[in-house]
């Protein structure tokens, strides 16, 4: 599917529908790597971590948007790219996820008020990129996200641009072992199953907080 952004373009993404009319939506945001699997069975398809993601959401009831801030663009990746050049950053993530929060809005099957954003990496980056109440262009949207979950985002610029969130905003993030406390040793890289059982179920418990609390 597609919709348009902001930025003149016609975005990509991937859509996800319950079986019965949806309890909300969420809005999740790739990391670098991009959307999609770029090698074996699950090539152009949503990569595996996305797929677990989406999958746990439906069967929660929830209907799903992955936007694709990279197709649109002919990028396949930043990942490799040094971050100070890379020519894709948060000003146009933020753009495409207010773009989403509107396309999501005129759904017939969409509640304008039960739109959580959620994101990994430099996804997790954008999802603070598009809450923070010091940015014009957030402020100026009528809409504003039940919540925002935000995975090991990349926390400098938010830091350093004085960011307030325009919702309630929970960041997951592992604990950073650097190599001045634990010489050699450096962070965990790879799956831990105990950790992401727990992950899930606090984003299923954010969720339903954020979802049935009332709104006035």
């Amino acid at each position: 599917m597609s919709f348009d952004g902001r930025d003149g373009l016609r975005l990509s993404g991937w859509l996800m529908l319950p079986a019965t009319p949806p309890q909300g939506t969420v809005i999740a945001l790739h990391g670098c790597g991009g959307l999609y699997a770029t090698a074996g069975s699950r090539k152009g398809e949503l990569n595996a971590r996305h797929q677990a993601m989406g999958d746990m959401l439906v069967d929660q009831g929830y209907a799903v948007l992955f936007p694709d801030s990279f197709t649109s663009r002919g990028v396949h990746e930043i990942c490799t790219q040094r971050i100070g050049a890379r020519a894709l950053g948060q000003t146009e993530r933020r753009r495409d996820v207010l773009a989403s929060l509107d396309w999501v809005a005129a759904q017939p099957w969409a509640d304008a008020r039960k739109v959580a954003l959620l994101g990994w990496s430099h996804g997790g980056s954008a999802v603070l990129a598009a809450t923070d109440a010091t940015r014009r262009d957030v402020m100026a949207e009528p809409l504003r996200f039940a919540t925002a979950i935000a995975f090991y985002p990349g926390c400098s610029a938010a830091l350093t641009s004085g960011y307030r969130p325009d919702t309630r905003l929970t960041v997951m993030i592992g604990a950073d072992v650097p190599n001045g406390v634990h010489p050699g040793q450096g962070v965990h890289a790879g799956a831990n199953p105990a950790a992401r059982a727990q992950a899930y179920e606090r984003v299923r418990a954010l969720l339903r907080q954020a979802f049935d609390r009332p709104h006035v």
